[in-house]
């Protein structure tokens, strides 16, 4: 999201490394661009300094700093915080899409996503998904273990005594198709 091209070509250039991974090992991009070997480094220390007993991991392109051998080892059990279902998410924007050329795109992470992301639920010993529907979509990949906790946010509970215009902000990364 830089606005100076200086920016944005530093940007582009620390991405080659990842953009590179996503097409050779045939991963989703942001998979790849999450994988940090500074981060399993300071993860290896905590793990070796501390008695941990419960790992949990916000989104799936997270899933890479579960694979520690002192995690299985110490038997610590690990939740996947599932925002959103990636695999459904680039299948709606495949399907969506008009342009030939960028549907094929579309199409590929579609594909890239449809191979990993059940490898990665099944990885953990808890999902946790917000909507009964994306528990109903991956429970082809994973049905034990699978709990629905909805964001917390209920406008049916509210007692409006006048009929006015209710307004709510959503904050969220641009970069990510769904928001």
């Amino acid at each position: 999201n830089s606005k100076s091209v200086t920016l944005f070509f530093g940007n582009l250039l620390s991405h080659i490394p990842a953009i590179f991974k996503s097409f050779f090992l045939f991963q989703p991009f942001f998979v790849t661009k999450y994988y940090n070997k500074k981060m399993l480094k300071i993860l290896n220390n905590i793990f070796a300094e501390n008695i941990i007993d419960l790992i949990q991991i916000e989104y799936n392109i997270m899933h890479h700093y579960l694979n520690y051998k002192s995690v299985f080892k110490n038997n610590i059990k690990s939740v996947l915080m599932l925002h959103d279902v990636s695999t459904k998410v680039s299948m709606r924007s495949y399907q969506l899409e008009i342009n030939p050329f960028v549907k094929f795109k579309k199409y590929i992470e579609y594909l890239k996503w449809n191979k990993i992301e059940p490898e990665i639920i099944k990885k953990f010993d808890y999902i946790i998904v917000l909507t009964e529907e994306d528990r109903n979509y991956i429970s082809k990949w994973r049905s034990e273990q699978v709990h629905t906790i909805p964001p917390q946010l209920n406008l049916s509970n509210l007692k409006i005594t006048e009929k006015k215009e209710i307004q709510i902000i959503f904050i969220g990364s641009f970069n990510r198709e769904p928001n």
